[in-house]
Formats: structure tokens, sequence, C-alpha cells
């Protein structure tokens, strides 16, 4: 859908669309949207952008305990040390 938005955008496109690094690289150096938001990778992994950069394998999300007052939650995923 992305590429026919594209020629007829007067503003910057923000795509979320399960996009992977590889995914997000491909669509932004085509053009077909500028910035790419990452919900879930990001919720999982907050040091997504460090694992990106040196290509390290996310944490799996657990939805179980997405948006929720369970003692385990965002502040559980592993981080890189």
């Amino acid at each position: 859908m992305t590429r026919f938005i594209t020629p007829i955008k007067t503003a910057p496109y923000i795509n979320h669309a399960g996009y992977d690094k590889h995914r997000a690289n491909k669509a932004i150096g085509n053009h077909h949207v500028d910035p790419i938001s990452f919900g879930v990778p990001f919720i999982a992994t907050p040091n997504l952008i460090q694992r990106f950069e040196l290509n390290i394998e996310l944490n799996q999300p657990d939805p179980s305990c997405f948006y929720v007052g369970y003692s385990t939650s965002y502040t559980d995923y592993p981080s890189l040390t």
C-alpha cells in the first residue's frame, strides 16, 4: 500500500505494519515511507536501536503482559550487558 501513497503524500508518512530491521531499511531506501515505528518489538526490546545497530537478536514479545499491571511486564525483558 505504501508505494501507492508515496507519489501523492505532502507530509512525512510514518508506517507501522509489522516491520523488521531488513524490511524497514528496504522501505526507507526505496522511499516508500519516511520513518517507521516499531511498537511490539520496542515494547519487548527496550534497547531495540542498539540491537539493530549491533545485529543482535531481539527479545520475543509476551503479549500476555502488555498494558496490564502484573508483577512481570516491560521492565522484565532482558537487556544487553
